[in-house]
């Protein structure tokens, strides 16, 4: 049977986004015929759950979409043939309950079939069976589980179907408690050292949708803590911010972490209590695969022996897969400073991190943006370090940031000097060789190296060679500069590489290196996979990575 994947449920009202992603194993060889079925139509075929231990069962996978609370509703949309989408939640012993799901907008007539199993037990299993099952018990051919009377407190699981797996459309499910006390009471947590985490789960999509889960200590350290929030692949999911600090009496938080209050300055009163809300987001691709999992992970670092030796437990998550939708077609038609303008309506106005500092664009770059296989390779030379997750630690590591269009040409300032699409990780000493001269091709015997050298154009200017494999890269990102920032008001500073005015264009011999360079190094899968990540974190993508040709209509740059 094929791998059972779920859509990005819309959004939805009363709920908490916190639950376990649970993987289940299920087959469908058990049919009973569900009471209250319509005469004319066939028995229902109920799922039977596999203990996850027992993979040797086979079949299909089955991930709760989320959290349903009682008073409250979940939303999604069936768009699949045996779509069956699933939900948990947490019911008291005698808890007298109702499970009904209505058509949303344009479901009217969509006959859904409904599931009960649990309590949960300690290996994370709801049973094989189910508990309780509904098909035409609500409102029209909409099941409706009524009054069920809960024998055990626990977590549940709810799986909402179709008849037959035929029908689309939008579904809203809600849970009602009818009579008793529905929810156990909450447990605080136990006290002392620890890293409490208000999700156990998250739940991200292709289309940029993101989840957010917070994080606080249990108690008060003896000295600052730092936890680096990781995700295991930034080709599915990008996180921010991804180191959050927890200053002790003493200290406040500044760009680089905790430093001691100077003397004379205001107290920080208990930092360390501070609850940090971390941002997950899900990162696109260019093909369907299915809905893909990963996992959060949590670092911590502290001299308080309690909390430095603390490990705690990962986040599991699952990027829902959302077909392809990037579209150009509108700028089918235009050519030259109408398709800059086009596409500067499409890039501008993103995400600005800033430069310098924890969780800056820098931190991004080295933790995320370009990290490939656990490493950071050089733009301009191929060096290769261990992926240091932070800028001091890759200068440390003898790396650096190179900004291709050099950022004295626009005042060092934000937005540009930390606009992704134009900075990349390398070498300290390719970094300083480069400096701010033009990039071409030089007059030295050709290398895979890229180099500093005069032109070969006879004039003596130098200039610094890219290597062969990543001279699209840079001359894309000068493409996508010249998009975004030319036809942008707000800048107000000098913003040119021609040396003759501030109207935001590229020098007319390097522009037709970087030309030939666009054409001689095409867009690869690192360069696609870079534009995805950055897309998450500043909400804009370089075009001329997705459409290569709208380089050649636009004649001037």
């Amino acid at each position: 049977m094929a791998k059972m994947t779920f859509p990005h449920p819309a959004p939805r009202i009363g709920i908490r986004l916190a639950s376990v992603v649970t993987t289940i194993l299920i087959s469908s060889t058990l049919s009973f015929l569900i009471a209250g079925c319509a005469a004319d139509k066939d028995s229902v075929d109920a799922p039977v759950l596999a203990d996850p231990t027992k993979a040797d069962l086979g079949g299909e996978t089955v991930t709760p979409l989320g959290r349903l609370e009682f008073g409250g509703e979940v939303t999604g949309d069936f768009t699949r043939e045996d779509q069956l989408d699933g939900y948990t939640f947490t019911a008291e012993a005698g808890a007298v309950i109702t499970l009904d799901n209505s058509h949303r907008g344009t479901a009217r007539h969509l006959d859904s079939t409904l599931f009960l199993y649990g309590p949960k037990n300690d290996d994370g299993f709801y049973g094989a069976a189910t508990i309780a099952f509904d098909d035409d018990g609500g409102y029209g051919l909409h099941a409706r589980i009524r009054d069920f009377t809960v024998d055990a407190r626990g977590e549940y699981l709810a799986l909402l179907g179709t008849y037959a797996g035929a029908d689309r459309g939008y579904y809203r499910l809600t849970l009602t408690c009818e009579s008793g006390t529905c929810e156990p009471p909450v447990e605080p947590p136990p006290a002392g050292p620890a890293i409490r985490v208000d999700a156990t789960s998250v739940r991200t999509s292709e289309d940029g949708a993101s989840q957010v889960f917070r994080l606080h200590l249990g108690s008060e350290p003896s000295s600052s803590v730092q936890v680096w929030i990781e995700s295991d692949d930034h080709s599915e999911a990008v996180i921010f911010p991804t180191r959050a600090f927890f200053c002790a009496d003493g200290f406040r938080q500044d760009n680089i972490g905790c430093e001691v209050i100077p003397d004379g300055e205001a107290r920080v009163d208990n930092h360390w209590a501070r609850e940090v809300e971390i941002r997950v987001t899900g990162v696109r691709d260019d093909f369907l695969d299915g809905d893909m999992p990963f996992s959060v992970h949590f670092r911590v670092e502290s001299d308080d022996a309690d909390y430095g030796n603390l490990a705690p437990a990962p986040i599991s998550g699952l990027n829902a897969d959302v077909a392809p939708t990037l579209d150009y077609s509108d700028l089918d038609e235009l050519t030259d400073g109408a398709l800059l303008a086009g596409l500067y309506a499409r890039i501008g106005g993103h995400q600005v991190y800033g430069y310098r500092g924890v969780n800056s664009a820098r931190t991004l770059l080295f933790g995320t943006v370009d990290v490939q296989d656990g490493l950071i390779e050089s733009l301009y030379n191929g060096a290769v370090i261990e992926a240091p997750g932070e800028s001091i630690l890759a200068f440390q590591s003898g790396f650096n940031t190179e900004h291709t269009w050099p950022q004295g040409q626009f005042d060092r300032l934000d937005p540009m000097v930390s606009d992704l699409h134009h900075i990349f990780a390398v070498d300290r000493t390719s970094n300083s060789s480069r400096s701010s001269y033009h990039y071409g091709f030089n007059a030295a015997a050709t290398n895979p190296s890229s180099r500093l050298g005069p032109n070969v154009n006879g004039t003596g200017d130098l200039v610094y060679q890219v290597r062969p494999e990543r001279r699209g890269d840079v001359a894309r990102a000068h493409f996508y500069m010249v998009a975004r920032y030319a036809l942008d008001s707000t800048i107000g500073i000098v913003f040119d590489d021609n040396d003759r005015s501030a109207d935001g264009a590229i020098d007319d011999k390097e522009e037709a290196v970087l030309r030939e360079w666009h054409a001689e190094d095409p867009v690869d899968d690192r360069e696609r996979q870079r534009n995805e990540r950055i897309e998450a974190f500043q909400g804009n993508r370089n075009p001329f990575i997705d459409r290569p040709d709208l380089a050649g209509r636009i004649r001037d740059f």
